[in-house]
């Protein structure tokens, strides 16, 4: 069928709207306008390096905490070439190679799966290929983002309340809702509290298998095995801080989070010389992509790392924080003691 009305059928099963970004973000190129969107849920659709972002900036920041504008506005500087801010836009569309979405819902939590919404998923290349082109003809309208536009935006953005200026979904005060919402595809990582900026990670260093030392030189986090594992590295922003621990070793590294969960093959490294390959060209099959079972497979986030150590000198010690979870925001009562320790056996965990 050419044309599918997208709304959801009030019986918990995954949104529809989830369904149709889920396999349009799998192709290439992909692009996005939308101008309320969920930094996490941006992120993971994220799958492809070919893409772009058309959104109103302004009204992206006010619905947003400041701890979220300043992720926001990291994101922003990070993918200049690929996102680019246009007034008043509210058109909600995401459109692929072969499909195309559109509709009322916005691209986040709510927009997806809480508010009542209706879309159309379109899978005929007439009508993909005239929203590709009115795409184009809106992303050639927008200026590009330069360094001054990036200066009005972080000014924009200092000089909103801390709090949300628009709460996009408020709590019922009349009633309560009417249907409860569709359950969340299991890819879907739930959104991780802010810590400050802290995070927790394991990283399952196995020899052979998965190794620290990979991680090190090549600038990555990796988890796989299945979505139970793969799934929580969704929940990392971009300029997260996080502190690494591999299980039986210790915490053997800080870095800041640089960009979105992906799979080995499209995951790109640095080689001497300024040149770049895909990780899986440069170490083979890695962990998980070994049972060649895309369900399955490794996902890796790339990291800029402050300060790392090497696992025969990972940092142990007896009531530290540590977690059996991928990702985690550590708690409140052990967190300050193990960062205390921390920030003295890694020195440059700062910027």
């Amino acid at each position: 069928m050419p044309v599918k009305l997208l709304y959801h059928k009030l019986d918990g099963a995954v949104s529809p709207f989830d369904k149709a970004v889920e396999s349009i973000s799998a192709q290439t190129p992909l692009r996005i306008t939308c101008p309320y969107l969920s930094l996490g849920y941006l992120q993971g659709m994220l799958r492809t390096p070919d893409w772009q972002l058309l959104t109103d900036v302004e009204e992206w920041l006010r619905t947003q905490s400041s701890l979220q504008r300043e992720r926001i506005v990291a994101f922003l500087r990070a993918n200049r070439p690929r996102v680019r801010h246009y007034p008043r836009l509210h058109a909600k569309v995401v459109i692929g190679s072969s499909s195309a979405m559109l509709g009322s819902a916005n691209l986040t939590d709510a927009g997806i799966r809480q508010r009542v919404e209706v879309s159309i998923l379109f899978t005929s290349e007439p009508e993909v290929e005239e929203l590709i082109e009115w795409f184009d003809a809106t992303w050639k309208q927008a200026p590009p983002l330069d360094k001054e536009q990036m200066r009005r935006i972080v000014r924009f953005a200092n000089s909103l309340p801390t709090q949300p200026v628009v709460v996009e979904t408020p709590p019922p005060a009349i009633s309560p809702p009417l249907h409860n919402p569709p359950a969340p595809l299991t890819r879907r990582a739930k959104s991780i509290p802010p810590s400050g900026g802290d995070l927790y990670v394991n990283f399952g260093h196995e020899p052979g298998w998965r190794e620290w030392e990979d991680a090190r030189q090549y600038g990555f986090v990796c988890a796989g095995g299945g979505n139970v594992f793969s799934a929580p590295l969704f929940g990392l922003n971009l300029g997260d801080r996080i502190w690494v621990y591999a299980p039986r070793y210790g915490y053997v590294g800080v870095g800041r989070v640089a960009g979105s969960p992906k799979l080995a093959k499209d995951f790109q490294v640095s080689l001497p010389g300024g040149k770049t390959e895909s990780l899986d060209n440069v170490l083979g099959p890695y962990a998980n992509d070994k049972n060649d079972d895309p369900n399955e497979a490794e996902h890796f986030v790339a990291v800029r790392w402050l300060d790392t150590r090497p696992i025969s000198t990972a940092y142990r010690r007896k009531g530290l924080y540590s977690n059996r979870n991928i990702v985690t925001h550590p708690d409140k009562v052990l967190w300050p003691k193990t960062l205390k320790y921390l920030v003295r056996q890694f020195p440059n965990c700062d910027d």
